[in-house]
């Protein structure tokens, strides 16, 4: 059968998008085998299901788009699956299917387009959330320790000068707290293609800086 997506997507890494694309799945994709084939399924959640039709655009994807309502998933989501047989190899230079060992493939993608990749796997593996009263942090959980060092090293490379405490355990997790720390990860990474980003981690991001900025 012929493939309805762009097998050469990850032959080369040269936009800003398909950067992003392959932050977001080293966060949170994974490879399956079934019947001697491998697959490779982007799932969106239902309430950016917007993002179905960037992705589609993104992967030149004319598939099939799935709705998967079970009751064992935490989150409602919509699933684009792409056979991948042939490629695993480079999937997995990628970081791709590799989330206990995953590092950033910086050395794969070009310099101007790392805050992309950045931001994808920030957007799968972290949340900017609400503490008690109007104070906000940005929290990082992820199956990878040596990712969440990588993120941690990136980040005081940026002027982030307080402190990013790591905590290890089954998943390593990353908390930032400083109002002025959250600010240089926010300008860093989402002065871009607002397209390129998931609402709903855009809208969070923004409603922490605004009140921040609203606190000083």
């Amino acid at each position: 059968m012929q493939e309805r997506w762009d097998t050469s997507f990850f032959d080369t890494i040269d936009s800003a998008a398909k950067a992003w694309v392959l932050g977001y799945l080293g966060g949170k994709g994974g490879l399956n085998h079934d019947r001697g084939n491998t697959y490779l399924t982007i799932y969106i959640p239902s309430r950016d299901k917007q993002l179905i039709n960037i992705y589609k655009e993104i992967l030149d994807y004319k598939g099939v788009v799935t709705r998967d309502k079970r009751s064992a998933l935490n989150v409602d989501h919509f699933r684009i699956r792409v056979k991948v047989t042939g490629l695993e190899t480079r999937l997995r230079a990628l970081g791709i299917g590799t989330k206990r060992a995953y590092l950033f493939p910086f050395q794969e993608v070009p310099k101007r387009f790392h805050p992309d990749l950045i931001r994808g796997w920030l957007e799968a593996a972290g949340s900017w959330s609400k503490g008690k009263g109007r104070h906000w942090y940005l929290y990082i959980c992820a199956q990878s320790t040596r990712a969440v060092e990588e993120f941690k090293t990136w980040a005081q490379s940026i002027g982030c000068i307080g402190k990013l405490a790591i905590h290890e355990g089954p998943s390593t997790k990353l908390y930032i707290t400083s109002q002025s720390d959250m600010r240089e990860i926010y300008r860093a990474l989402y002065v871009c293609d607002t397209k390129l980003t998931i609402p709903h981690h855009r809208k969070r991001a923004e409603t922490a800086i605004i009140t921040a900025l609203e606190e000083e």
